[in-house]
């Protein structure tokens, strides 16, 4: 795994490894559209960009309680690009633990 600003990237062969563990959580943080196009990773959790802030914000009424776990976070977006915009915001909002598909859906699908 290789770090960029306190977000590790993750390869597709090492995260398809993790995806039933329980200690992993993975978030496609593509908009409904892009998931319903593009599918998305079985038993991940859909959290757009946009509202990526709301759903880690406690006092959000959009907060997800996901955050609260000291889980492992692997974000995905189609290619990797949007998702570690996301990871890096989600580390810079506190959140530890934090992984970047590297490739996104494209390599895991591959």
């Amino acid at each position: 795994m290789k770090t960029t600003n306190n977000v590790n990237a993750i390869a597709a062969n090492e995260a398809k490894a993790k995806i039933n563990q329980d200690n992993y959580v993975f978030i496609d943080v593509r908009n409904e559209e892009g998931v319903n196009d593009q599918n998305s990773i079985l038993g991940s959790v859909n959290i757009p960009l946009v509202s990526l802030e709301s759903a880690m914000d406690k006092t959000s009424a959009h907060f997800n309680s996901i955050f609260e776990s000291n889980k492992n976070f692997v974000f995905y977006c189609q290619g990797g690009g949007m998702s570690a915009k996301a990871a890096q915001r989600a580390v810079e909002l506190g959140l530890q633990n934090v992984y970047n598909l590297t490739g996104g859906y494209m390599a895991w699908s591959n």
